[in-house]
């Protein structure tokens, strides 16, 4: 016997005592609990799924180049599988897709549906039925769609309903209607590219035209600026430039002598110096014309012969002579104007009106030599500038005319695409398993539910009995007894479980 006070210990045999002694209150909630549960199964809507499989990638081998032309992947990882699931599942489910739908199956016509929209409507009349019949269509779709890969390159859309044969349809509608989608998406995705390469190949293709055309012109100008290599040596110009500075020199000369010819015209009484001018001559005219015209021939003439080419000292030799001319006659007209003076003072005239003819002649073709060294200078400088510009033009023309064909290159690869997207299209997208008439519901799941309620049936059993127990005041136990009375027991009267026979 264990001493009054101590604490007793929960052993298994215990549990197994009140276990057995209470078994019914354990036993009829299970039962129970696991029927109603099971029973209250077939009140729940059933659901039907059907899934349809469809293909979207080509099963010819396509080189690389052409699988990059058309827009196909050669390795497809974790990350851009969930990426084009999630892509796929929102085209599935969007707006675009739902019309589509509907046009074909009429879904907004179910009476279900019409109700719904009833008391939305009731409780928003500011919404157009229109709108809240496709949100309530969507937010259907978009529970009872599913999309997955079944194997590599081949996606699974899985659809439930509670009508076995709507989800067979709207699996298979759905599968058509994006296989037409893909199509249409890809084709036009080529013909884009195929656009954009024709308008950028005829963007360059006039660019390059002009580049060209603009180096032409160059290449004119570069023609006509560029000299023979005598004119434009160092000797030539040193020639010309020596030609200056001696026709510099003469007019300083003349100038000086004309000063001392003018001090001696002083001297000749009644002749008035500051009005000095022969008398007009067609004659002379047309010798100083022809004069100014040959030495405004100075320039074109410098850049077409070496200043010591013959052809340059004969034209010197006529300038010469037409100067000699013009001083011949200004004599004769000295004679006629102021023939009365003597012969000294006519003299002095003589030398006068040479000496100015000679000035006159000295002033122009200074500036006539000095135009063309400048002339010279000027090309010799503006010929490495038009050949700069020219290698300019050249690496312009080199980029211009990669792009264009680059652009020419694309949009053929692009006709080329259409043509292998259109030949390989029903291959590449297509139904491999249209969605079958579902026979068995996928939801509820008797045996599941029938073990969820036996497990529930289970607690409530065993917490009834627990509850039943705690609350049972009886004894059960010696211990109990000797801690009630505070007296020990002295024996124990056995249940004799023959003794109910015998006594029959």
């Amino acid at each position: 016997m264990k001493p009054h006070g101590e604490k007793n210990e929960l052993n298994p045999k215990d549990i197994f005592a009140v276990v057995l002694r209470r078994k019914w209150i354990l036993i009829v909630p299970f039962i129970i609990v696991s029927i109603l549960t099971y029973a209250a199964s077939y009140l729940i809507t059933p659901v039907f799924q059907s899934s349809t499989i469809v293909a979207v990638s080509p099963q010819q081998r396509l080189s690389t180049d052409l699988q990059r032309l058309l827009g196909q992947e050669a390795y497809r990882g974790r990350t851009s599988e969930e990426s084009e699931l999630r892509s796929i599942y929102n085209d599935i489910t969007s707006s675009y897709y739902l019309n589509q739908l509907n046009e074909r199956m009429h879904l907004d016509r179910d009476q279900g549906l019409a109700n719904q929209v009833a008391k939305v409507a009731a409780l928003h009349p500011e919404i157009d039925k229109n709108i809240i019949t496709l949100d309530l269509l969507q937010q259907e779709l978009k529970e009872n769609v599913g999309v997955r890969f079944a194997a590599q390159d081949h996606v699974m859309i899985t659809v439930r309903s509670p009508m076995p044969k709507k989800a067979q349809e709207i699996a298979n509608n759905l599968g058509q209607i994006f296989i037409a989608e893909k199509k249409k998406q890809e084709m036009s995705s080529i013909q884009t590219s195929q656009d954009f390469s024709g308008t950028q190949f005829e963007k360059y293709d006039l660019t390059l035209r002009q580049k060209i055309n603009e180096r032409t012109r160059y290449q004119e100008q570069l023609l006509q600026v560029q000299m023979d290599a005598g004119i434009g040596s160092e000797e030539n110009r040193t020639n010309l430039r020596v030609d200056v500075d001696r026709t510099n020199s003469d007019i300083n000369d003349l100038q000086r002598e004309q000063t001392k010819i003018v001090a001696e015209l002083k001297t000749i009484p009644g002749l008035d110096v500051a009005n000095l001018a022969l008398p007009a001559s067609t004659e002379m005219d047309g010798l100083k014309s022809d004069l100014k015209r040959q030495l405004e021939d100075i320039p074109a003439m410098s850049l077409r012969y070496p200043w010591a080419d013959p052809q340059v000292l004969s034209m010197n030799l006529k300038q010469n002579s037409a100067l000699r001319s013009i001083q011949s006659l200004s004599k004769r007209l000295v004679d006629d104007r102021w023939g009365s003076l003597d012969a000294n003072s006519r003299g002095v005239l003589y030398r006068y009106f040479e000496n100015q003819a000679t000035l006159d002649f000295s002033y122009s073709r200074a500036i006539y030599l000095k135009a063309a060294l400048d002339q010279i200078t000027d090309k010799m400088t503006s010929v490495p500038q038009y050949q700069a510009t020219l290698n300019r033009l050249d690496q312009e023309i080199n980029d211009l005319t990669t792009l264009r064909n680059q652009f020419k290159s694309q949009q053929e690869g692009s006709s080329i695409s259409q043509a292998l997207f259109q030949d390989i299209s029903s291959s590449k997208y297509r139904v491999v398993e249209p969605a079958k008439l579902a026979i068995d519901p996928v939801e509820p799941n008797r045996i599941k539910i029938l073990l969820m309620g036996l497990a529930l049936g289970l607690v409530i059993g065993g917490a009834a009995t627990i509850l039943v127990e705690l609350l049972d005041t009886s004894f059960k136990k010696v211990a109990d007894v000797e801690e009630f009375l505070g007296l020990p027991v002295l024996g124990i009267a056995p249940k004799i479980e023959y003794m109910s026979k015998v006594t029959e």
